[in-house]
């Protein structure tokens, strides 16, 4: 035991050879395996101090080892001119729901990693909310029908492409290695703060909305750059093709991490667009004097049942809730 503790930890400090490699890989590919968990529950603060139950504290451990087991492969052992293959794993601590997650390992033309051609994408399906945790260590959650890209020399150049809805708590590195969120409408430089992005292909408004610390949005083809303050929202309207800028609550615009929703006098469109995200469902108005409704209201961890009987119950509207194909549908009324 001792040995395979030790091989551990000369893998993880990036002393490893190819036998100990080889032995980790064995190790993981085993996740029942007996030795694994003892050395798991010997060194679970080495690796995670949140202090979840101990099979969500495990898993986590798991992903994370799964995850630097690929990323390490490519760096150091993967020859030049290879087909291109792909690996499908579960990061299984950093999620809430379960999703899909895959290395794309393209084709090298040179033994040196190339940052454009190697890439990991999270996804996030429908409904859920996805945690990640970053190789420079900047943490964050992912909404529901989103996506998110970063190259496999992350900790060296810190640059995301985003598609969707995601909330980042960004580490900081120093000047000489910022941190920046593409979208299609604009890029966001930070240094270390908390923050999220939206930009859904089909809404009007792709948007940054700041908790703490600053950010800078750049557009540069129109030569736009803008700092945000904490409780700032920036939106680019994408048919005007111009930004805006105001102030809101940003602790509730960005409760949905938490799996709370947060109504502070929103529209009934704002509050659908939550709620498809939120459970995963489509809702449809057939009442449109319902979209002059105002809606106040906190629902915290509650069932979709619940946040239709109580709204329908204060805002005096009628609503059904049908299943086709799998998928729910709510009419309101």
């Amino acid at each position: 035991m001792s040995e395979k503790r030790d091989t551990l930890k000369r893998y993880f400090h990036n002393k490893f050879n190819r036998k100990d490699y080889q032995q980790v890989n064995e190790l993981f590919n085993d996740e029942n395996s007996r030795p694994l968990n003892s050395l798991m529950e010997e060194h679970w603060d080495e690796f995670e101090s949140d202090r979840k139950t101990d099979q969500s504290r495990f898993e986590r451990i798991l992903g994370r080892l799964h995850q630097d087991i690929q990323l390490k492969e490519y760096a150091r052992w993967q020859t030049p001119r290879q087909k291109v293959w792909r690996l499908f794993s579960k990061i299984a601590a950093i999620l809430i729901l379960p999703i899909s997650v895959a290395l794309l390992y393209l084709l090298l033309q040179n033994n040196q990693v190339d940052s454009k051609i190697g890439w990991a994408e999270i996804r996030g399906v429908k409904g859920a909310r996805t945690k990640f945790e970053l190789p420079d260590g900047s943490t964050g959650t992912l909404n529901g029908e989103s996506s998110l890209k970063y190259p496999l020399n992350f900790a060296k150049n810190r640059n995301l492409e985003l598609e969707g809805e995601a909330f980042f708590k960004v580490v900081k590195d120093g000047p000489g290695n910022p941190f920046y969120v593409e979208v299609p409408e604009f890029t966001v430089k930070v240094l270390g703060t908390k923050f999220s992005v939206a930009s859904y292909g089909g809404e009007d408004d792709a948007e940054v909305i700041l908790l703490c610390g600053s950010v800078e949005v750049n557009r540069e083809q129109d030569r736009f750059r803008k700092i945000i303050k904490p409780n700032e929202r920036i939106a680019y309207d994408k048919v005007a093709g111009k930004f805006r800028l105001e102030e809101v609550d940003a602790m509730a615009c960005l409760s949905w991490k938490s799996g709370t929703l947060m109504f502070r006098n929103d529209s009934i469109n704002d509050v659908i667009t939550k709620i498809e995200r939120m459970y995963g469902v489509d809702v449809i108005i057939e009442n449109e004097s319902l979209r002059q409704v105002k809606i106040r209201g906190t629902f915290k961890n509650q069932s979709l049942e619940d946040v239709m009987q109580l709204l329908s119950e204060s805002f005096k509207f009628k609503y059904e809730i049908e299943t086709d194909k799998n998928e729910k549908i709510i009419r309101l009324y």
